[in-house]
């Protein structure tokens, strides 16, 4: 099976921690640049749990893992034993989403000692790099996509065992300290011949790992009958995805590449004000956009030299009308007839 490495960084960045000290239960420590996990070594009966969560959505749902490691700078670590047994840092799986800038104390997010990460505070040291094998943590997330919602770290001993780490978070100014994701997977490719926002007619052609494999092509989660080699093209909108199954077996999924059609849409002008203007006034005309369209404004059908922007500042009577141009064609809009109103002459005073 083709074997791909992702390595994680700043995607979807979430991390911060929570405190629970006397007046700061509901305060939040989102965006700083360290993250901190103690029990009760700053204050008495103070703990700290850190969170962190990573971008996940490149790893395709069901993809067998080969490997995974968390890669964390500790600037500080610190245990004082005093007659208690050794401490380890934990490594969670949160079962509920969260928010950097929301999470506190107060309204922490559950997480479940089971497929957790323990390392020994012994083997812990500060100003070092620490490597935490998170497999199995993100195959549960391989496989159960739904529950991507990142890791919790705290102490196994919370109440006794005086510990204290602090690791950078990502918005430590030292880029090479940012928690790092490594990933080793099986993984089927899906790539596209060009756009997938397709005009009335068009198509994308995708392709896949070419060897001894068996295909089978899906579109919104229905395999496609006869879709079977390791291209397939697409000439409908939908979700389209490729798994790939070798001789023992062993099945992988690609990501989901979204299809969608580009038919000529309706696109309306809309004036700044009246369209039945004094002299002196002015009308601006607006026509919807869309990246990559071009424009062309007409004055009673004939083109305006060098009105070829979204917007029109009309100062004469006449009809108005804009013929927009886009990858699936030109087309034509709706027109607007503006009347300009002359002042009579003189002046009345009372």
């Amino acid at each position: 099976m083709p074997v791909k490495t992702s390595h994680l960084s700043r995607l979807r960045w979430k991390r911060c921690y929570v405190l629970l000290a006397f007046g700061s239960f509901g305060t939040n420590f989102g965006y700083t640049p360290s993250i901190e996990v103690s029990n009760w070594y700053k204050y008495f009966r103070t703990a700290e749990r850190g969170f962190l969560d990573f971008d996940l959505s490149t790893l395709p749902a069901n993809s067998p893992i080969i490997s995974a490691t968390l890669k964390l700078w500790v600037d500080t670590i610190d245990t004082k034993l005093f007659n208690y047994p050794p401490n380890s840092l934990y490594f969670k799986r949160c079962i509920q989403p969260w928010q950097e800038n929301t999470v506190t104390w107060n309204n922490q997010i559950l997480a479940n000692d089971y497929q957790a990460s323990a390392i020994p505070c012994s083997t812990i040291q500060s100003k070092a790099y620490l490597n935490v094998n998170v497999a199995n943590q993100l195959k549960h997330w391989s496989y159960v996509p739904g529950e991507r919602f990142g890791f919790m770290m705290q102490f196994e001993e919370e109440n006794h065992a005086l510990s204290w780490a602090s690791i950078a978070s990502s918005d430590n100014p030292f880029a090479s300290h940012h928690p790092k994701l490594t990933v080793k997977y099986y993984y089927a490719d899906i790539i596209p011949n060009g756009p997938m926002n397709l005009c009335t007619g068009g198509n994308v052609a995708f392709t896949t790992n070419v060897g001894p494999y068996t295909y089978k092509w899906y579109k919104n989660g229905v395999a496609i009958a006869g879709a079977n080699s390791n291209t397939y093209t697409a000439t409908t909108a939908g979700d389209y995805f490729v798994m790939l199954t070798d001789a023992a077996g062993c099945a992988v999924s690609s990501i989901v590449r979204k299809v969608t059609m580009n038919a000529a849409p309706i696109v309306n002008l809309t004036p700044s004000g009246v369209i039945n203007y004094c002299s002196g006034d002015t009308v601006v005309l607006s026509a919807d956009s869309l990246p990559g369209y071009t424009f062309q404004w007409k004055k009673n059908n004939v083109n305006i030299a060098g009105a070829t922007s979204r917007t029109y500042k009309v100062t004469q009577s006449g009809t108005f009308s804009v013929k927009v141009t886009s990858s699936c064609g030109p087309f034509s809009i709706d027109s607007v007839v503006c009347n300009k109103k002359f002042n009579p002459s003189g002046s009345y005073y009372q």
